[in-house]
């Protein structure tokens, strides 16, 4: 692919912090690309003027958290790099510059990104919303821009052909780099390692031990997986569907399972509660951009996308059993046991992550139409909701209702709950 090179213009101290601090904000945030959102966060920082005064004149804390919300969660591990920055930011740059030429500056302030970010319609409604415009912002920064004192030399970027553009990143004061691409190397490597490494290390003891144990232990788990990584591509899938298109770019359209927010939350975390009770508890969801999603239905719908995956699973691998191939008790051994046992957790599955409790997909599909105020509240649960639902199943009414629905499900699919059991205890093959 052919490299063209894009010329930043020539920044003020301010405007190249705020450059750095949405790079630091999407870091964060595990976007690859640096967005126009992380550039209004970055000048929502800024403490200097002309911004410093146009902030005191609109709820600017009430503006972050309105922004950081819809980017979605700071994580405890950021990024190693971001890989680029969006063609709308570069427009943004462009435009900062022009505006600076208007107002006979030679370079570009805080207060020009603002106005650059201006051109960019969903950035401007919040801005609009605040209580700013863009001919108030203009005179102010017109008046108010003080001389400059500090002048970062111009940052020269190289990006491939496309939408996506490479960003910078800190460096020397003199400095002037050219960045390129890297790849993003993974800090989930070991973790890989050592779960493969105990998954065949089982795999052997149980050749040299019980080789029967291994065709039930091998369906259910290798299903479980395989379920697990289409409940995520299916939430990707109709995300990138909807409007998020980073999607692609974190690698959660190539079905793979270890591309996902967390290796550990995302199948590590469902295979142990697999293990300890045999319960179907869904993984930790991939990251999507909500803000990027085209509407509130679109939000719904990638949050219903999990459940559906795991209720067309079921559905695929009951055709056995609803077509008379595999009939009970006849056909009673350890593939049909452990087919059954894995159609029993696809439908613990979808039941459990419809709950309406955060961060279940459930919650997440009614979400958008309740009020943001407890939308904070629930998130701010955080996995302890998880021991919410655990409390839940204790409650006797609540646990006899809910695998009643299970077991009738089952029913419906014309799998023997026996077989399922079976297949559990199967697999299970430590309590034996």
């Amino acid at each position: 692919m052919s490299k063209q090179k894009f010329q930043f213009p020539e920044l003020t101290r301010d405007a190249h912090t705020a450059i750095t601090d949405a790079y630091l904000a999407a870091r964060l945030r595990h976007a690859p690309y640096v967005d126009v959102e992380h550039v209004l966060l970055g000048l929502l920082h800024s403490e200097e003027e002309p911004l410093k005064s146009i902030w005191e004149k609109i709820d600017r804390e009430a503006l972050i958290k309105e922004i950081g919300d819809e980017l979605g969660m700071v994580r405890e591990k950021p990024l190693e790099k971001v890989e680029g920055l969006t063609g709308d930011v570069e427009t943004v740059l462009k435009n900062a510059g022009k505006q600076a030429q208007e107002m006979d500056f030679k370079v570009v302030n805080g207060g020009h990104l603002l106005l650059g970010i201006f051109e960019y319609e969903p950035m401007r409604e919040k801005l609009h919303a605040a209580g700013l415009t863009r001919a108030v912002v203009r005179e102010h920064v017109r008046d108010n821009s003080p001389k400059p004192t500090s002048v970062q030399q111009p940052i020269q970027i190289e990006f491939s052909r496309g939408n996506r553009r490479d960003v910078t990143t800190p460096r020397r004061p003199g400095e002037r780099p050219v960045i390129t691409i890297q790849p993003r190397s993974s800090g989930n490597t070991q973790i890989i390692f050592y779960f493969l490494a105990a998954l065949t290390g089982l795999v052997i003891y149980l050749l040299i031990t019980n080789p029967d144990d291994l065709i039930s232990f091998g369906i259910v788990l290798g299903g479980w997986i395989f379920s697990l990584t289409l409940h995520e591509f299916s939430h990707a899938l109709v995300a990138y569907w909807g409007g998020d298109y980073t999607v692609k770019e974190k690698g959660y359209l190539t079905f793979n399972p270890f591309k996902y927010t967390h290796p550990v939350l995302s199948i590590g975390l469902p295979i142990l509660f697999l293990a300890l009770g045999g319960l179907g508890l869904p993984g930790g969801a991939v990251y999507i951009e909500i803000h990027r999603l085209r509407s509130k239905y679109w939000r719904t719908a990638v949050a219903l996308a999990g459940p559906a995956s795991n209720a067309m699973l079921a559905v695929v691998l009951s055709l056995p059993f609803l077509l008379g191939i595999i009939e009970a008790p006849q056909d009673f051994g350890r593939w049909e046991a452990g087919l059954a046992a894995l159609i029993l957790l696809q439908v613990i599955s979808v039941f459990l992550n419809l709950l309406p409790i955060p961060p279940l997909d459930g919650f997440n599909a009614i979400s958008p139409y309740l009020a943001p105020e407890i939308v904070r509240s629930a998130y701010s649960l955080g996995f302890l909701s998880l021991f919410l639902v655990y409390y839940a199943f204790r409650i006797p009414a609540f646990n006899q209702a809910f695998y009643e629905s299970v077991y009738q499900m089952l029913d419906y699919l014309h799998v023997p709950p026996d077989f399922a059991s079976v297949g559990i205890q199967l697999f299970m093959f430590w309590r034996n």
